[in-house]
């Protein structure tokens, strides 16, 4: 994308790089542009060279959160977990977040309520708490009601970018 100095600078600091790495960050690419059915299919992709990729788990969260809002969530479960298991401790509350949606959305309600519970206790202890989680109470209570709150109206909220 020209940004070939990047590349050079990364490269003589001792990056590698591998097609399995390149497909994932195509994957996330794809998915921050909405792009659901390339997203997947690179990040299916991307673990089919290698499976044990532990590199960027924020892509394999990006395709689990924007596929799920899609429609798409019994396609990404994968994903989804992989995201959760490989977040580092500061991006686990949206990995968490992500999985949960999908795991609801796909008829896991307890799944979904563990992530979600998990996402709400980051947000207790956390000093930016408010925004994008504030729902999660009463989507934990939904789901415990037996209910799905992830309606088409919410999943179109979620859908749109921060700060709108």
């Amino acid at each position: 994308n020209g940004h070939g100095e990047i590349v050079a600078l990364l490269r003589d600091a001792g990056s590698e790089y591998n097609d399995a790495v390149d497909r994932l960050l195509i994957a996330w690419h794809h998915a921050s542009r909405d792009e659901v059915d390339d997203a997947i299919a690179a990040h299916q992709a991307a673990f089919a060279l290698d499976s044990t990729l532990s590199t960027f788990p924020g892509a394999s969260q990006a395709v689990c959160y924007r596929a799920s809002l899609q429609g798409r969530a019994a396609d990404v479960l994968d994903a989804c977990d992989r995201a959760v298991r490989d977040a580092q401790e500061a991006n686990q509350r949206a990995a968490w977040f992500a999985r949960g949606i999908a795991r609801a959305l796909t008829g896991d309600a307890a799944g979904a309520i563990t992530d979600l519970e998990a996402v709400a206790e980051r947000e207790a202890e956390s000093e930016s708490a408010g925004g994008r989680y504030d729902s999660v109470p009463a989507w934990i209570a939904a789901l415990r009601a037996g209910n799905n709150p992830f309606t088409s109206e919410v999943l179109a909220r979620l859908a749109e970018p921060a700060g709108r």
